[in-house]
């Protein structure tokens, strides 16, 4: 029982040490976002923050030492800024349905010059969703 014990706490402090060793990496959503669309590609990027001039969102899309460097004011300008890079260069447009194929090409394009464009989202999906749903909920309820 002593021997158990101690090996128990033993375990215990490494798991702890454990965790603490690692870091977690900015924007690692993004990168997971990049990985689910184009397997094996997500290293082909490098993601990083854009500072806001005016408060409004922004992204940035450029080249540098053949990977794609895409810069955001926040998580949601980066996921249209690769959407973006799909779009135009990749000539991909990514589905909802999960049977629709995309054809990736093998070595991915590089943004020739770069591209600055602000993000206008005129309604936000969410927020709508949830008060129409809300809203329904409470006519159904009486």
């Amino acid at each position: 029982m002593k021997y158990l014990l101690k090996g128990f706490i033993l375990s215990i402090i490494v798991l702890y040490l454990n965790s603490c060793d690692q870091k977690p990496i900015k924007h690692q959503n993004i990168y997971q976002l990049i990985e689910r669309i184009l397997p094996g590609k997500s290293s082909h990027f490098i993601v990083k923050d854009l500072k806001s001039n005016n408060g409004t969102e922004a992204f940035q899309l450029s080249s540098k030492d053949g990977k794609i460097v895409i810069k955001g004011t926040n998580d949601i300008a980066l996921a249209k800024a690769f959407n973006y890079y799909l779009v135009n260069y990749c000539n991909l447009r990514v589905s909802w349905y999960k049977d629709d194929l995309l054809i990736v090409p093998d070595e991915l394009p590089v943004v020739d010059t770069t591209i600055m464009r602000e993000c206008r989202f005129e309604k936000r999906f969410f927020p709508e969703l949830l008060h129409f749903w809300l809203y329904h909920a409470l006519v159904a309820m009486g």
